[in-house]
């Protein structure tokens, strides 16, 4: 049950770790107990990537949060990476 497994995690009681696919955990979803994010699955919408980061910190968040995207390089998810990336550059030149 998803529910009971974020409250798991949320409360420390048995749970270290999160395990989910962005897809599912990218709205509607509050994991503030996280300290560390690991992408391994990215999105090539850029937004989608933040919004599951944003999962972990949210408001009232005081400490930081680390969020990382990993992916093997010469693979698809390398080639999204790559997209987001580049995506994101150009929208900060936009909206500058």
């Amino acid at each position: 049950d998803r529910a009971s497994a974020i409250d798991r995690f949320q409360d420390r009681r048995e749970t270290d770790l999160f395990l989910a696919q962005i897809s599912t955990m990218n709205a509607g979803v509050t994991l503030t107990a996280a300290r560390h994010v690991m992408i391994v699955e990215p999105d090539w919408t850029p937004a989608v990537n933040v919004q599951a980061i944003q999962r972990c910190h949210r408001i009232g968040v005081t400490g930081h949060v680390l969020a990382q995207l990993f992916c093997v390089d010469g693979s698809l998810d390398a080639a999204i990476v790559a997209t987001v990336e580049r995506k994101t550059r150009e929208l900060m030149e936009v909206l500058r």
